[in-house]
C-alpha cells in the first residue's frame, strides 16, 4: 500500500511531544495555517470551477500533437503553441517531463506536460514549474504552477489520486500545503475539502520562529483504521528556532524539535480525505 509515485476533509491531528533535552510538553493541537494566511497565491478550491464558469477559449482547441512521441524534438514548436493559449512563467524553459496517466474516477488516461526554468535566488518565476493535463484525445483540462505533481494509490487495484503541493516564496524560504484530487462525473474535484481543515501547512522552510523537516514533511501511505484503504499520513518534526528569552538557535541544532504527525483517512463513502472526528 505504501506507494508515492512523484515527478519530482479532514481535519489532521497533530500530536507534539516534547524533545528529551527540555521538559515536556503536554500533547497539543497545532495551529494549521488555512489557505488565506498563505501569502501571494490563489487556491482554486475545485481546480475546474473557474475555467468551466468561464469558458476560456482553449477548452474547445486540439492539441493535435499530444499523442506525437516526439514532443520533446518539437518541443519549441510545442511551447509556442501552448503559449497562444497560457502564458508560460518565462522564455527559458524546459519541458522536463511528458507522460500517460490514468487518475482515479476517470475512465480514460490524461497526459501531464511540465514546464520548468531555472530556479534562481530571488522569487521571481517562482514556483519554478508550470503543469499542463491534456484530455487522451488533446483537449486541455488544466493548468497549473506547482511545487510538485505526485501521484499516489490509495488502493493497490485503482488508479491514483492526484496530489498537488502549492508553495509560496519570500525572502526567507517557502510555505507551502498539499491538496488532493480525484475525477468524479469526468472533473477533477478537490477531495481535501479546505472548509474541513483539509489542506494543513505541509511545508515551512521560513527562518523566523520554527521551520518544518523534512521540507516538505514526508508523506506516506497507510492504512491506519484497517478498512483496506490507505490514509495519507505526513511526519517529520517542528524545529523551534527561539527560545523563550527570544535567543535564536540554527536550524540544523534547534533550541527544541516537536515531533509532527498529521492523521489523513480517506472515507470512500464521501470520496473525501476526513479527519477521525469527522
Amino acid at each position: 500500500m505504501n506507494k508515492i509515485l512523484g515527478l519530482s476533509g479532514w481535519i489532521c491531528i497533530i500530536l507534539l511531544l516534547g524533545a528529551c533535552d527540555h521538559p515536556p510538553l503536554k500533547t497539543q493541537r497545532a495551529i494549521l495555517h488555512p489557505l488565506s494566511q498563505l501569502n501571494n497565491i490563489t487556491y482554486d478550491q475545485t481546480m475546474f470551477s473557474n475555467d468551466w464558469e468561464e469558458k476560456p477559449d482553449y477548452i474547445q482547441y486540439q492539441f493535435d500533437w499530444i499523442l506525437d512521441k516526439s514532443v520533446y524534438e518539437k518541443e519549441a514548436e510545442v511551447l509556442t503553441e501552448i503559449s497562444k493559449w497560457i502564458p508560460l512563467i518565462a522564455n527559458n524553459g524546459k519541458i522536463s517531463a511528458y507522460y500517460s496517466q490514468h487518475i482515479y474516477g476517470l475512465q480514460d488516461s490524461v497526459w501531464v506536460l511540465e514546464y520548468t526554468v531555472p530556479k534562481k535566488k530571488s522569487c521571481e518565476a517562482h514556483p519554478y514549474k508550470q503543469q499542463f493535463m491534456f484530455s487522451s484525445t488533446g483537449y486541455l483540462i488544466h493548468h497549473d504552477r506547482a511545487e510538485e505533481f505526485m501521484f499516489i494509490h490509495i488502493k493497490d487495484s485503482l488508479p491514483p489520486i492526484l496530489g498537488i503541493l502549492k508553495t509560496t516564496c519570500s525572502s526567507e524560504g517557502e510555505e507551502g500545503q498539499h491538496f488532493f484530487y480525484r475525477f468524479s462525473n469526468d472533473q477533477l474535484i478537490c477531495i481535501s475539502d479546505p472548509i474541513l481543515d483539509s489542506a494543513p501547512q505541509t511545508m515551512d522552510s521560513k527562518k523566523d520562529e520554527a521551520i518544518f523537516y523534512p521540507n516538505p514533511l514526508r508523506l506516506e501511505v497507510e492504512d491506519r483504521n484497517q478498512d483496506g484503504w490507505g490514509d495519507l499520513v505526513f511526519s517529520g518534526q517542528q524545529r523551534i528556532l527561539v527560545d523563550d528569552k527570544g535567543k535564536r538557535y540554527k536550524s540544523w541544532r534547534p533550541f527544541r524539535t516537536i515531533p509532527v504527525e498529521y492523521i489523513c483517512y480517506y472515507d470512500p463513502i464521501k470520496g473525501m480525505l476526513v479527519g477521525n472526528n469527522q
